[in-house]
């Protein structure tokens, strides 16, 4: 098992952030996905 507590992550520059106070556990065999927009685009991208 894999268990994440009070977990807090903020994205240098900006001010709010992305989890605050998160709190979830993983157990054997199961999958988990964090999935959810990006807060910019990379300016260094190129195509």
């Amino acid at each position: 098992m894999i268990r994440f507590e009070n977990v807090t992550k903020r994205y240098r520059g900006t001010q709010r952030p992305a989890l605050s106070g998160v709190d979830f556990e993983i157990a054997r065999g199961e999958f988990v996905f964090l999935v959810g927009r990006p807060a910019r685009a990379n300016p260094r991208a190129s195509g």
